[in-house]
């Protein structure tokens, strides 16, 4: 998966935390790369980085696995970030009520 900056792989990154109800921190991050994890004793890791290739970002480690339960307070809900993942819901769904953004 590739991304045209380091803006867009964590807008993406945060759009799984919320959808997935995963906890995920960032671990590293400067300019050309961004590592996130799970909680301590969940083997989950995502690390984007430069593409040597070509211009953008590019997912180089991915374990998706994940050992730890879902959360109900999450670092990655940002209003930025909430209200892109809303915005999409609401766009495909007009009747979309309040009640299920829960």
């Amino acid at each position: 998966m590739t991304f045209k900056d380091k803006k867009e792989a964590k807008r993406v990154v945060d759009l799984y935390a919320l959808a997935n109800k995963k906890p995920l921190k960032v671990k590293q991050s400067d300019k050309t790369r961004l590592r996130y994890r799970c909680e301590d004793g969940c083997p989950f890791v995502i690390l984007v980085s430069l593409d040597g290739k070509g211009s953008g970002f590019k997912v180089k480690t991915l374990i998706e696995k994940h050992t730890c339960e879902d959360t109900f307070t999450n670092p990655r809900a940002t209003i930025s970030s909430l209200s892109q993942y809303f915005k999409g819901k609401m766009q495909n769904n007009p009747k979309f009520k309040t009640k299920d953004m829960r």
